[in-house]
């Protein structure tokens, strides 16, 4: 060989490793992460990277986003269908059942309703009642007046009974013997 002539490149290293898009697209359909879509796909998560830049001309982050869109959208659909249920889907010429009705799921709705519409339980201190004011024991020391007004209070603090909020006033009291089976002394173990 003259000293004119270039010698022919000899390329070095190994060869180029060839991205299987499908599979790719299936992972990120699932929701894969980098590091799981490289294991699966056999290659280093830099590779996956940069193969994401060479062919497709974006990072993988916003591949990743542009992949796994359809399947959210599927699983949102899925997730309230579950949760509100769906009806008996028939054949408009055959009347032949193609799909049986899904009875709403209660768990479901209430996964929604917080996730979703931002609903969560709350939780009132003031309707706390300490255990030993319910206790069996407790309560038989009262009058059946004072359980009723107990009751009454309970059903105004946790706002069952009307306005949450300060306790009313009491009733006034019946003439003796005017409440059947009431006679206002101490209650006893039966």
């Amino acid at each position: 060989m003259s000293e004119n002539e270039e010698k022919p490149k000899v390329k070095m290293g190994r060869p180029r490793k060839e991205m299987d898009w499908e599979k790719f697209d299936t992972l990120c359909g699932y929701h894969m992460t980098l590091e799981d879509i490289a294991a699966m796909l056999g290659m280093d998560m830099d590779t996956v990277e940069k193969r994401c830049r060479e062919d497709k001309g974006l990072s993988f982050s916003e591949l990743w986003v542009q992949k796994s869109a359809p399947m959210r959208s599927r699983l949102r659909v899925t997730l309230w269908q579950i949760g509100l249920g769906t009806p008996n889907v028939y054949d408009k010429d055959t009347g032949k059942l193609l799909k049986k009705e899904r009875q709403p799921d209660t768990g479901m709705c209430y996964f929604l309703a917080r996730n979703h519409l931002g609903m969560k339980n709350t939780w009132d201190s003031d309707a706390v009642v300490p255990m030993e004011e319910m206790s069996g024991a407790a309560l038989n020391k009262l009058t059946d007046r004072e359980i009723e007004q107990k009751i009454k209070e309970l059903l105004q603090k946790t706002g069952i009974n009307g306005q949450k909020g300060k306790v009313g006033e009491a009733e006034p009291e019946k003439a003796e013997g005017s409440d059947s089976g009431s006679n206002g002394s101490a209650r006893t173990p039966e």
